[in-house]
């Protein structure tokens, strides 16, 4: 799959446009929870014809592209909405904060009205949505409709993943003896991207690319460099950690694109987070074992680590998700 892909470039024109093609997006961020929003939606897709990256959505020119818009929006607001080349699906779409203001503009809502139902990840980005009159509800997330890769055994023990210090110190000897420690920052990020790009451009190339972050060029530059050392090698690291948490007996976390694939694949999970009224998790923490830093630390030393059990299922909301998706690709 990865070899055949074209790079989604401003200006660029792969493939004859004749069949139904389909994008995946891709980032610009060292934060693998992205990277799995795209392994969630890519289990949808026929095939992918082109990646697309989240934050340039609208200078994308080519064939019709049909591309699932989930996840966290947006590092780069003014650049919204998407070009008129892309068909969206939108499930599990998030709205910072720092976003509203684009995202709820006159050319916006527009936009949205015209790809009606808005299927949101959280409940205050449907109140946004509906409050500027567009048709929206809560989706939840599709990470939530990870499969399990095989029969996997729950060999990987227990997991702590981007844990505070004082939670983890919180835990009982006998658990944190045997306590894998992992992260979701990855070590392939931007800056390793700019090393890689000065290995290969002129040097007044570089400078401009380093010196113009939203300029036209850069993103242009950036996109054809993208390949197998950087979108795929994320992703790569992306699918070793679901599998680790597929296969774990506990995971305790503070990122949430840990808590809901383990949700996805049915690993007890506890979630440690300072903030619990983040607006990304409303709707989304009656299905957690949600804990701040100081309450968890308060009942660390009482809790059973091996016989946790998650609130309650979410094969309910999994499944109205798999299910839009599925007409969305229907050919």
């Amino acid at each position: 799959e990865h070899s055949t892909e074209d790079r989604a470039v401003p200006g660029s024109n792969p493939g004859d446009g004749i069949n139904m093609r389909y994008g995946l997006m891709e980032y610009a961020t060292n934060n693998t929870g992205d990277d799995i929003q795209s392994i969630a939606a890519r289990q949808y897709l026929p095939r992918v014809d082109c990646r697309i990256q989240r934050d340039y959505l609208n200078l994308y020119k080519g064939p019709k592209t049909n591309l699932i818009l989930n996840g966290w929006f947006s590092h780069k607001p003014k650049n919204w909405p998407p070009s008129p080349d892309i068909d969206p699906l939108f499930v599990s779409f998030h709205i910072t904060d720092g976003a509203i203001e684009e995202y709820t503009s006159e050319s916006s809502i527009k936009y949205l009205k015209q790809h009606e139902p808005i299927g949101c990840r959280d409940r205050k980005t449907t109140e946004i949505l509906k409050q500027m009159g567009v048709d929206a509800y809560f989706s939840g997330c599709l990470t939530l409709t990870l499969k399990k890769s095989g029969n996997k055994t729950r060999n990987t023990g227990v997991l702590a993943v981007d844990l505070d210090v004082g939670s983890y110190k919180a835990i009982p000897n006998q658990i944190a003896d045997e306590l894998d420690t992992l992260s979701h920052k990855s070590e392939t990020s931007q800056s390793k991207f700019e090393n890689f790009a000065a290995k290969l451009l002129p040097a007044v190339i570089t400078n401009h690319l380093k010196s113009i972050y939203s300029n036209e060029i850069r993103h242009s530059l950036r996109n054809r460099l993208h390949n197998s050392e950087y979108t795929f090698k994320k992703e790569q690291i992306a699918e070793r950690l679901l599998n680790k948490y597929q296969a774990a007996t506990l995971v305790i976390t503070s990122r949430l694109h840990v808590a809901l694939p383990c949700l996805a694949y049915d690993t007890p999970l506890l979630f440690v987070h300072p903030n619990l009224d983040d607006p990304r998790f409303t709707g989304l923490l009656q299905y957690l074992n949600s804990y701040t830093p100081e309450t968890f630390q308060s009942v660390a030393s009482e809790l059973d680590y091996y016989d946790i059990e998650n609130p309650k299922p979410v094969d309910g909301i999994a499944r109205r998700l798999e299910e839009r998706c599925q007409e969305f690709v229907k050919e």
